[in-house]
């Protein structure tokens, strides 16, 4: 389905795919969550999201995992998701943006107005 996705965007809209593939709560939170829930279930968890990032690379489309910068704001003391809901909160909402923004332009998919 995602390749059929990208065919019709590319070629009928002009358009190029970009899939930004949020990680579960549990994952942004792992280091914290490993003693209750165990690493090989966190493992688990992850695998869909490394799998799709995969095939992302395999077909070149634009994809971005924003876990890793997810980790390292909790690390530093951030907040990502809200604490009772699966949702990002203010925090987690501007590091994507900012990783979303910094991809677009990196790659220069938009022009970027000076």
């Amino acid at each position: 389905a995602l390749t059929q996705g990208h065919d019709y965007i590319t070629e009928q809209v002009g358009a190029e795919m970009f899939l930004v593939l949020l990680p579960l709560k549990e994952e942004a939170y792992a280091e914290a969550l490993v003693d209750d829930l165990g690493a090989e279930y966190l493992l688990e968890l992850a695998e869909s999201r490394r799998m799709m990032m995969d095939v992302c690379a395999e077909n070149g489309w634009h994809c971005i995992d924003p876990l890793p910068a997810f980790q390292t704001a909790i690390e530093n003391g951030e907040s990502v998701y809200y604490a009772l809901d699966f949702h990002l909160d203010s925090s987690g909402n501007r590091i994507l943006a900012q990783l979303i923004r910094d991809y677009v332009v990196e790659n220069d998919l938009i022009a970027v107005r000076e």
